[in-house]
């Protein structure tokens, strides 16, 4: 029978080839940490447009809410108002409207 031995010279050049051939596999893109930015920009980005959709969702219900909840004040705060609105102050006062809660 032969000998099928290697010899320690032949095995340290066979460490010495697997070593400086790297990985058997092939990147398939860049390292994790380049693209880190990327991914941290989107993240921030969603989050951003999420709160801001929370804060417009939250600002139309209340306004909604407070709509619902108002009436129109009594002829004598209107006519009030209206004294405001046509005298020295200058002012957008339109209507208003009060809550009874």
């Amino acid at each position: 029978m032969a000998d099928n031995k290697l010899s320690q010279d032949e095995i340290e050049k066979l460490h010495r080839v697997m070593l400086a051939e790297g990985p058997s596999y092939q990147s398939t893109g860049p390292p994790l940490g380049a693209a880190a930015p990327t991914v941290l920009t989107i993240l921030w980005l969603l989050g951003t447009t999420g709160f801001l959709g929370w804060t417009l969702v939250r600002t139309i219900r209340f306004r909604r809410t407070l709509t619902r909840a108002s009436c129109q004040a009594p002829a004598s705060l209107q006519r009030q108002a209206a004294a405001i609105r046509n005298g020295n102050i200058n002012t957008t006062l339109c209507n208003v409207y009060f809550t009874i809660r």
